[in-house]
C-alpha cells in the first residue's frame, strides 16, 4: 500500500491530459490541472512517512487517537476518491487523457483496495 502510495505521488506529477497536431504536442501534469490534488501530495506523503515511522517500531510510540486500519482506510478512501474526481473532470474540451491519469487511478485503487476489502467483508449481511 505504501508502495502504491508512492506512484501514485509520482504520477501526480507526470502528464494526465494533452493534445497533439501536427508536431505540436501539449500537456497538463495533474497537479497543474487540478489544484486540489496537491491534497493527494501530502497524502501521500503523510501515509508513507507513517508506514515507514510504524515499520521501524514492535509498539508505534505515538499513541494516536484513531487506529491503525482506520488511519489507512480514510488516507487511501480520500487519495482514491480526490484521483478519481480529478480522473473524471477533463479541464478543457479536446484535451485527452495521458499515461499519468491512468497510472494515478490504477495505483490509487491498488492503494485502497488491499484496506477497503476486509471492511466491506465485515459489515452485517456481507457473509
Amino acid at each position: 500500500m505504501g508502495g502504491a502510495s508512492l506512484v501514485v505521488l509520482v504520477s501526480l506529477f507526470l502528464p494526465w491530459f494533452g493534445f497533439g497536431t501536427l508536431g505540436t504536442n501539449i500537456s497538463i501534469a495533474g497537479t497543474t490541472a487540478h489544484g486540489y490534488l496537491v491534497i493527494v501530495v501530502i497524502t501521500a506523503l503523510l501515509m508513507a512517512g507513517y508506514l515507514l515511522l510504524r515499520s521501524g517500531w514492535d509498539a508505534f510510540p505515538v499513541r494516536l487517537p484513531v487506529g491503525h486500519e482506520t488511519l489507512l482506510l480514510a488516507g487511501t478512501g480520500v487519495q482514491f476518491l480526490l484521483v478519481f474526481i480529478g480522473f473524471l473532470n477533463v479541464p478543457l474540451a479536446g484535451l485527452g487523457r495521458e499515461i499519468g491519469a491512468y497510472l494515478a487511478l490504477l495505483a490509487s485503487a491498488g492503494a485502497a483496495v488491499p484496506v477497503a476489502r476486509p471492511v466491506l467483508r465485515s459489515w452485517p449481511g456481507r457473509r
